[in-house]
């Protein structure tokens, strides 16, 4: 779960309540909050291995690489 530090305290307040959720179902991995980025910069993070959310993307497709 991802979301943006330049993101309104309503939508991170939405996100980390969702994060909770998966969590508490086991189905949460990660959370992350990319600073000095919003919601809509997030996606064009997506396959900029120079990010931090592209990165840490990347190393979750490793970890479950198999499973």
């Amino acid at each position: 779960m991802a979301w943006g530090g330049f993101e309104t305290s309503e939508f991170k307040q939405q996100s980390r309540m969702f994060s909770d959720l998966l969590e508490r179902e086991g189905r949460l991995f990660s959370r992350l909050e990319v600073n000095h980025r919003n919601h809509f910069d997030l996606a064009l993070d997506l396959g900029d291995r120079t990010t931090v959310l592209d990165q840490a993307v990347s190393a979750l497709v490793d970890s479950t690489n198999g499973v």
